[in-house]
């Protein structure tokens, strides 16, 4: 993050809930206050409970995002939803109550580590059958693992179903 910071000459904005602050503050107190000569490089931006939508304004104006809460193994994730664009990475289950916040998708970048189950991670079938409930226009898997091979998944899934890979592009207008 220094790079960044000290590249764009300013701080970088960060977007986080209040307990992902509270546990970042604990640990890494100088990103945010700066310490020891160093100057903070983190500005925080507490953003509003999961389900609550907000906006980040950019240059082509305000941008609508939704938080929702993620099941990863034994602890929580945050998944978002940016316009008509939905990530979830680090997921094993996501409740009914958010699994509203993901209808009328163009895109969901989502999770689907490997074929077999896993204790933290979505797996491919639950995956696809996450992907049938909510019916985005498109869908991206994303954190594979290096036991599936890109040319063999891609022949498995659906048409608008593919496999993310390093270097993949995707544009969407918000």
């Amino acid at each position: 993050m220094r790079f960044f910071a000290m590249a764009n000459q300013r701080n970088i904005d960060g977007y986080m809930d209040r307990a992902t602050y509270d546990g970042l503050f604990r640990r890494f107190e100088y990103v945010f206050t700066g310490k020891f000569g160093y100057p903070p490089i983190c500005t925080p931006n507490i953003i509003p409970p999961h389900g609550v939508e907000w906006q980040i304004m950019g240059n082509g104006g305000a941008v609508p995002v939704k938080t929702f809460e993620q099941e990863h193994g034994p602890i929580k994730s945050v998944g978002y939803r940016i316009g008509d664009v939905a990530y979830s990475s680090d997921v094993s289950d996501i409740s009914d109550e958010y699994f509203e916040h993901l209808k009328g998708l163009k895109l969901w970048i989502v999770d689907a580590l490997r074929l077999k189950p896993h204790s933290t991670h979505s797996h491919v079938e639950k995956t696809l059958g996450w992907i049938e409930r909510v019916k985005p226009e498109r869908a991206i898997l994303t954190n594979l693992h290096q036991d599936l091979d890109y040319t063999a998944l891609k022949a498995i899934l659906p048409r608008h179903v593919e496999p993310a890979y390093d270097g993949l592009t995707v544009e969407i207008p918000l």
